[in-house]
């Protein structure tokens, strides 16, 4: 009687317990995926990088946890013990990622190439991940030896499973709403471990061994919001920061969207976002000569508009001459605070102008509004933003964004960028990537003019006379603003070197090989940035990147390869079971991270709601397994498990169908239509587990081994679609092909159920 008991107590803690479990793990995934994207200098690829090697390690955790809790005679220590091993390694996970940099060897300022980003992550992703799959099959083991031995055989399974995916939920609107930008990442995982512990500790009255175990974490996680966590967090960024720059570092903060750094030498500053480095601050006399070429390359430009910030003396230099409104977008207000607090000289002059006013907003979003409005005419506008070396920056560099630009422009208006600061050497990459620039400006703007000499710079605009490549007629120009000092009106001679300018533009409009343009759905432009700066460089990941961009029918071999495999198995129902969790794990992580990337085109700010759309997929993932659920107890039909299965793949193939309808239609979605595509990813995938683990546990089978199984070849597939999606797919074959081939891989997995359906 007192073993009964013993074993419901323990069962009846296991689902308030394993709810934390689900809310702390989504905040240590999100916090871990933050880190992770500093030192990889924010370039999104590190994202499938980091999905990916989480969803391994709980693919291994599931696989071995399944294994060893049917062994053992005590489940519930083995899941106590988990928990610590996450929590702990969720903090020295985060110390890791902060030193990859100088692991790597890699000299300040310069980026960590792909392998080592790989190679150097994958130990705090999958050993935190490992932890957190492994708990699976141990809850379910314990969950099912209390009083549920009655029920339907796969309920214990299913309720656990529903119950972390409603804590994951819970977890991504506390990190979203109340965590993010506000609380230290250090003092986050603090707070998550308090929750993760706190139920375990009032439930478990009877076991002292375990509540004194809660208890030391509950100090341990109260120390973390205190000063000796103040202390790590400080000396870890002082870790990172050794990889970031050779300045003595004054500021270092996480706000919604990014992590900002300020470093300080004499009485200059350098700002740094995302862990690269952005602009220097104040007094650079390189603003005076960048302004006087803005406005020169329009024949009397009154409206400016400035994507980015103008704190970094441009804003004071432009205000110099007769503009009549001076616009400044910029997205992340903490980097507006610092700016106007550390170059606070600069910041009184333009606050007491009229014509400046700074927009706290999207930049994209911004020109989008205003383009469907027709709210405002700008005579030039500056594209104050670094190159596209990540998903999020190749948005201002798409065919997409110069169409809106040109909407916002006024007639004979002129849009201005910067280009690579090598770009003089029209060969090779480098040339490569320019030229595919110039001809993605040039699909909207027909009239364009480059200057050879630093700083480099495109000028583009609908009217030929507006821009020009002529240092006479610049200097005439710049001469009727009657400013001081008059002499730099023969700068552009040096600007625009008659051989010089001549044989640049030549070769890059020289008909050669097919240049693709740069756009939202194929962000060509955005691959090439990545290998420039060195992403790819140092490992063999180059070589298989240039082979699969050489020889794009290899992944219909991929497709006909699984197809193959998966006839083998036809007929039998267990492997095609797994076969369709496998395929439907691959598909959701990878619409998943599709999802992401779309969103952030289209909406933007997806830094600050990342946490939020993982959220809504954990979200759709326990209703989907709930419907589930009920559905296989509530009717008697005969292999229902198999025709629930079907109809999940079939509602998924439904989904990616109408997502890709959608871009192929130029449709744009508002943030609520990716909210419910998120949740319906994780629905559909949820809808999955308790048929397939009631297909895999037959008639003879265990529940543990089977709900382990199911979960282990769910995540695996996960980690596979997420790597080769993030790695891969997205940027070599663009998101319409890439919904193309998910499309491929969930009818190979529908047409092995249906030969399963035609055996029966």
């Amino acid at each position: 009687m007192g073993s009964a008991s013993m074993s419901d107590g323990k069962s009846g803690v296991i689902l308030p317990v394993f709810f934390s479990l689900g809310l702390f793990a989504l905040i240590v995934q999100v916090v871990l995926l933050r880190e992770l994207m500093v030192v990889a200098w924010g370039n999104e690829l590190s994202f499938g990088i980091g999905l990916g090697q989480w969803l391994l390690g709980v693919f291994a955790g599931a696989m071995f946890g399944a294994r060893l809790t049917e062994k053992s005679s005590r489940p519930f220590f083995l899941f106590v013990f988990m928990l610590i091993f996450a929590d702990i390694l969720a903090v020295v996970g985060v110390l890791w990622i902060r030193g990859m940099p100088v692991l790597a060897g890699v000299m300040p300022g310069a980026a960590m190439a792909y392998g080592q980003v790989i190679l150097l992550a994958a130990w705090p992703f999958v050993l935190v991940g490992f932890a957190v799959g492994f708990s699976f099959p141990a809850a379910v083991s314990v969950r099912s030896s209390g009083s549920f031995q009655n029920r339907n055989d796969i309920f214990p399974a299913s309720t656990v499973y529903i119950v972390e995916g409603a804590g994951s939920f819970i977890g991504s609107l506390l990190f979203t709403f109340l965590l993010a930008g506000r609380v230290s990442t250090i003092a986050t995982l603090g707070w998550g471990g308090l929750i993760l512990f706190f139920p375990l500790f009032i439930g478990q009255r009877e076991h002292r061994l375990v509540r004194g175990f809660a208890l030391l974490m509950l100090i341990l996680n109260i120390s973390l919001l205190l000063v000796p966590g103040r202390a790590l967090s400080d000396w870890s960024i002082r870790q990172r920061w050794k990889g970031t720059s050779s300045l003595k570092l004054v500021e270092s903060t996480d706000s919604r969207f990014q992590n900002i750094e300020v470093g300080k030498q004499g009485g200059q500053f350098q700002l740094f976002e995302g862990g690269r480095f952005s602009f220097s601050f104040p007094g650079d006399p390189g603003q005076r000569v960048l302004a006087a070429h803005l406005m020169a390359q329009h024949p009397g430009p009154k409206r400016v508009l400035v994507l980015g910030t103008v704190l970094d003396g441009l804003g004071t230099e432009l205000l110099r001459y007769p503009v009549t409104k001076l616009d400044s977008v910029v997205l992340d207000l903490k980097v507006v605070k610092f700016l106007h607090r550390l170059n606070h000289r600069d910041w009184e002059q333009l606050e007491k102008d009229p014509r400046f006013h700074e927009i706290i907003e999207d930049g994209r979003r911004f020109v989008r509004s205003l383009a469907k409005s027709d709210g405002g005419r700008y005579d030039l506008v500056y594209l104050n933003q670094p190159e596209p070396v990540s998903t999020l920056l190749n948005r201002y560099y798409t065919v997409e964004f110069f169409r809106d630009i040109s909407r916002v422009l006024a007639p004979g208006g002129v849009i201005s960028l910067k280009m690579a600061s090598t770009v003089n050497y029209t060969s090779g990459d480098l040339g490569h990537a320019a030229r595919i620039l110039v001809a993605t400006v040039r699909a909207v703007f027909p009239h364009i003019v480059i200057s050879p000499e630093s700083p480099h710079m495109i000028f583009a605009s609908m009217d030929k006379n507006s821009v020009s490549s002529n240092p006479a007629e610049l200097a005439a120009r710049y001469r009727r603003f009657k400013l001081k000092p008059a002499v730099m009106a023969l700068m552009f001679r040096s600007l625009y070197p008659a051989e010089r300018t001549c044989a640049l533009m030549e070769k890059m409009q020289k008909k050669g090989s097919a240049i693709s343009l740069n756009s939202d759905n194929f962000p060509v432009l955005s691959l090439e940035f990545a290998r420039l700066t060195g992403w790819y460089s140092g490992s063999r990941i180059a070589g298989v990147l240039k082979w699969l961009r050489q020889a794009p029918w290899l992944w219909v071999v991929l497709l006909l390869l699984f197809a193959s495999v998966s006839l083998v198995f036809a007929g039998r129902p267990r492997p095609s079971a797994l076969i369709a969790v496998g395929a439907m794990g691959f598909s959701a992580m990878a619409l998943e991270l599709v999802a992401v990337y779309v969103f952030q085109s289209d909406v933007g700010m997806v830094y600050g709601k990342v946490g939020l759309l993982i959220g809504l997929f954990m979200t759709g993932l326990p209703l989907g397994a709930w419907w589930g659920d009920r559905s296989l107890r509530r009717y008697k039909v005969p292999g229902k498990a198999e025709v629930l299965l079907r109809a999940a793949v079939l509602s998924m193939i439904a989904l990616v169908s109408i997502f890709l309808l959608i871009q192929w239609g130029g449709v744009r979605l508002p943030a609520a239509g990716f909210y419910l595509l998120m949740a319906a990813d994780g629905f559909f995938t949820g809808l999955v587990f308790p048929a397939a683990v009631a297909v895999t546990k037959g008639r003879d089978g265990t529940l543990v081994s089977a709900a382990g199984l199911v979960d282990a070849l769910d995540h695996g597939g996960g980690a596979v679609g997420a790597m080769v999606t993030g790695g891969f797919l997205l940027l070599l074959l663009g998101v319409p092909v890439t919904l193309l081939f998910l499309l491929g891989i969930l009818g190979v997995a529908l047409w092995n159920q249906s030969l399963r359906g035609s055996e029966e």
